[in-house]
């Protein structure tokens, strides 16, 4: 079963599949553009130190839009093909669940490497890569806001969810101007902690109880 987890993983990058999702078109046309407007803005060719600026920028914001974009592809629920198969309900969860964090580990691995990157190249200490961390793992266990599970309160799902997005992506892009330009302002660097406290934390718990849900109506959809 393992090897049917990562098999489809992957798979649900192909470019027949992108086509299907307009998000995933979204956050592609994001990573590229974050990329190239880092190397235009930062005028790789009057500073050499500019190299570095366009490195731990993108290291610190692709693979956060890269796990938005992986959570829209890959579905929690299965497609009905699937559920005619002959698994049991052991089976089935364990393919739901499996897939789920397999997911959730590769974007935090992707995150992981970036931020060694980071590390290694810029000025960023260890209380920044642990707000850095924490903002991409939000990200990286997000599911499908397209995903059709019953509830009645989808619509409050979606808005919580971009909420924890946007918020996530800002603090990152604050938190990356910080150390490159601005390394030891220390008030900033508490605020954009206090507001992972207070905003983002918070929305994070309720939205980890409808990921719960998601999975447990995914198992049981018939």
């Amino acid at each position: 079963m393992t090897k049917y987890i990562i098999r489809d993983f992957f798979g649900a990058f192909r470019i027949s599949s992108l086509r299907q999702n307009k998000a995933s078109y979204q956050c592609i046309y994001g990573m590229i553009y974050i990329f190239c407007m880092s190397i235009f803005t930062q005028r790789i060719w009057a500073d050499q130190a500019a190299w570095r600026k366009v490195i731990v920028e993108n290291v610190l914001l692709l693979p956060m839009l890269f796990s938005y974009c992986s959570a829209s592809v890959h579905s929690i629920q299965l497609e009905k093909m699937m559920y005619l198969c002959p698994m049991d309900r052991r089976e089935r969860r364990y393919y739901i669940y499996g897939s789920y964090c397999f997911r959730s580990g590769v974007h935090v691995l992707v995150v992981a490497a970036g931020i060694c990157i980071a590390v290694s190249i810029s000025g960023c200490d260890l209380f920044f890569a642990i707000q850095i961390l924490l903002n991409h793992v939000l990200i990286a266990v997000m599911v499908s806001h397209g995903q059709r599970t019953g509830d009645k309160s989808r619509r409050k799902v979606i808005i919580i969810g971009e909420i924890i997005f946007v918020t996530a992506l800002f603090s990152n892009v604050i938190l990356f101007s910080i150390i490159v330009y601005a390394p030891h302002v220390l008030w900033v660097r508490l605020a954009v902690f206090f507001v992972f406290c207070l905003v983002q934390l918070p929305l994070e718990i309720w939205y980890v109880q409808y990921i719960r849900k998601a999975l447990r109506a995914a198992v049981t959809f018939e």
